[in-house]
């Protein structure tokens, strides 16, 4: 069986660490390897495991060969209790008799952070031995042990170099040098033989099983904490994006068709200008003008305009009626209830030339408009023009009727439905005109706040957008870069990388079909309450989308684990 490396060359940013090394390790026993500090001693074990690339030689390992390491910096997986550290992906059923021998009985079900450092140590040296490895690599493992627990670890290392490979790296020979069976010194860039103490047999391979069972609780236990959190994180943030998103829909949708009785209409006032100019958009009648109600001396904006000639309804010559904004603003001003509104007597007020008129009107009905907030009152146009032929005014204008019609500025424009906003947009760009539309001026005046919410709504949208991508991105990178580690002390203790790394990845996916599922779930109920089909797709693909961006930066990210990266992974979780 081959176990050596042949003409191996290693250097680091073109500092030369080893230099046509040889090194022959295929008997079993106990072989430590000495030198100076920055020899190369732990790069040596690395390249043994298969942890670090060479630059040039061979390194001759057989593939059936499991190789077990105890690390200097113990590399326990925090999530985990000691035993679940010790067995990992062992079938539970085994009993291990070391484990007694290293004094862990006791501190089986105690977690990483409530042991010391000889007892973190004892516990990396049980988990390497329960692999059952053909090679134990070992580095420094009695350093942070006191004497009696150093001689037992000795003790144990070299009972199991009788059937297999230990090699040891250490820095201080002189306790070693009794239990060695064969002493090597890194000197100039080279491995050379101290002392040999026998031949010992040839190391024989043994079928190893890994449960699958227990490589799933494990992973699900490493990472099942800190991925709860994440998910319920991401939930929360996806969630209250696609609600966002849901709500600047219903407040800010543009909506398509109102229906009011006047909305053919235009109500222009020429303010000096020649109305002949009108006619091109359509029926013009002069109108009188009333000025705002005035209720209990409060004062009211409304619009009160006359029943334009298409209209169905049917009006006396005093008769008027109002729409449901309007009857909310009388019954709270007058304590009355909506059917007491009706044959109610109000008084509009008008002014011709310098004086001011009143005309007393019944209320004939209230009538439901599509409009929110906007009060309207109609008169009969034919029944105030009667009234108004009544009532004498001047020489010059004998009634008020020959005055309106001869010096009234104000005037109703009746065009057709598929024209009356594209006239409004006309009329309205004319500097001279006062244009007027129950509907589109209403619009108009709320624009600027609505486009300022609206701004505000998708200045959310996009903060939550771009705050989901960071956390996705920068979630990710944590997460793996720190169950990389776990990962690969798993590896080290004898499972397939790609075993674990496919593992992993379903383990993942698990949790983010709960974010998944969530996300739907709330897209649901905002459909089936507020029924946006649209937006509701939109929401379902912006999730879709968002999950999948996820899954490939988690799967860019783990396609990085690789066997010569494990060194490094584990380096730097030496240094955080």
């Amino acid at each position: 069986m081959e176990l050596e490396l042949i003409n191996v060359d290693k250097a680091f940013s073109g500092h030369v660490v080893f230099k046509n090394l040889n090194f022959d390790f295929s008997k079993c026993g106990l072989y430590v390897i000495s030198g100076k500090s920055g020899c190369g001693k732990s790069t040596l074990l690395n390249i043994l495991a298969g942890y670090e690339n060479i630059d040039a030689g061979k390194r001759c390992v057989d593939s059936s060969v499991l190789i077990a390491c105890i690390f200097q910096s113990y590399e326990l997986i925090e999530e985990l209790n000691v035993y679940d550290n010790i067995y990992l992906t062992k079938d539970r059923s085994l009993s291990f008799d070391f484990i007694e021998e290293l004094g862990l009985t006791e501190l089986l079900s105690r977690y990483p952070k409530e042991l010391s450092q000889g007892q973190k140590q004892r516990v990396g040296i049980a988990r390497a031995l329960a692999c059952c490895p053909q090679v134990i690599i070992c580095d420094e493992p009695t350093e942070s042990l006191d004497i009696e627990n150093k001689e037992r670890v000795l003790n144990l290392l070299k009972k199991l170099s009788q059937d297999c490979v230990v090699i040891v790296a250490t820095h201080d020979i002189s306790m070693l040098q009794d239990y060695a069976d064969y002493h090597y010194v890194i000197e100039d860039n080279s491995l050379i033989l101290q002392t040999q103490k026998q031949q010992a047999p040839t190391l024989t391979v043994e079928e190893r099983k890994t449960s699958y069972h227990e490589l799933k609780r494990i992973i699900h236990q490493m990472i099942h904490k800190r991925t709860m959190i994440q998910t319920l994180f991401l939930s929360l943030l996806i969630i209250f994006q696609i609600i966002t998103f849901q709500i600047n829909g219903i407040l800010f949708q543009e909506k398509t068709s109102y229906q009011v009785i006047n909305q053919n209409s235009l109500y222009v006032k020429t303010n000096g200008m020649n109305p002949d100019s009108l006619y091109k958009y359509g029926e013009i009648r002069p109108i009188l003008n009333f000025d705002t109600l005035n209720l209990n001396n409060k004062i009211y904006k409304m619009n009160i305009y006359p029943l334009p000639t298409t209209s169905q309804n049917q009006l006396k010559n005093n008769q008027i009626l109002i729409n449901q904004n309007t009857a909310k603003v009388l019954m709270n001003e007058w304590q009355v209830n909506q059917e007491s509104l009706i044959n109610h007597q109000i008084l509009l007020s008008y002014q011709m030339g310098s004086q001011i008129y009143q005309i007393e009107c019944t209320i004939k009905d209230i009538i439901e408009e599509d409009l929110k907030d906007v009060k309207q009152i109609y008169y009969s146009y034919d029944g105030i023009n009667s009234l108004l032929k009544q009532k004498r005014f001047s020489k010059e204008y004998p009634t008020q009727y020959d005055y309106l019609m001869k010096k009234g500025e104000s005037f109703e424009i009746q065009c057709s439905s598929t024209q009356v906003q594209d006239y409004y947009q006309v009329l309205k760009g004319k500097s001279k005109l006062t244009v007027n539309h129950s509907i589109f001026t209403s619009l108009h005046q709320n624009q600027g706040q609505k486009d300022l919410y609206y701004v505000l709504f998708m200045i959310v949208q996009i903060i939550l957008l771009a705050v989901s991508i960071i956390y996705i991105v920068y979630m990710t990178y944590q997460d793996t870069k720190k169950n990389q580690v776990g990962l690969s002390i798993i590896h080290a203790s004898g499972v397939d990388l790609q075993l674990i790394k496919k593992r992993y990845f379903i383990e993942k996916l698990k949790y983010l079909l709960i974010v998944f599922i969530s996300a739907l779930f709330v897209c649901l109920i905002l459909e089936w309450q507020f029924h946006q089909t649209k937006r509701s797709l939109i929401c379902g693909l912006f999730v879709g989308v968002i999950l999948c961006f996820y899954v490939l930066i988690f799967y860019i990210r783990l396609s990085k684990l690789h066997k010569n990266q494990i060194s490094i992974l584990l380096k730097d979780n030496k240094d955080e």
